[in-house]
């Protein structure tokens, strides 16, 4: 596949992503599909950018999960991590620790100590 056909196939999947990435289900083997392309070129695809797919997902989510975390809701750091389709909240903490510097308990905090 072609250069050109790689970073068109990119900006697609990007596109997909952007709006299924809170489907719990959605991984490199439905992305190609609803692509119609093979999981491979898909891999190559974001190779070319310097994130790889899993993590892009997953840089969205946390994002997510920061949106929700910063509504200062009445929602527990678990109950996010669930929302966000995490595994558990110890994972998400440790993903959201290495994105944005605070532990979510430590975001949530801070915020409060703004009010």
């Amino acid at each position: 596949m072609s250069e050109k056909k790689l970073d068109i196939l990119s900006r697609r999947a990007c596109a997909y992503i952007l709006e299924h990435y809170m489907e719990r289900d959605l991984d490199r083997s439905r992305i190609a599909a609803a692509l119609g392309c093979s999981t491979r070129n898909l891999s190559r695809a974001f190779e070319g950018s310097g994130v790889k797919l899993h993590a892009y997902i997953r840089i969205l989510r946390l994002h997510r999960g920061r949106e929700l975390l910063l509504k200062r809701s009445h929602l527990s750091i678990e109950q996010i991590a669930d929302r966000v389709h995490f595994s558990s909240a110890r994972h998400f903490a440790t993903r959201y620790k290495e994105l944005f510097r605070l532990s979510p308990s430590e975001e949530r905090k801070a915020i409060c100590k703004r009010k």
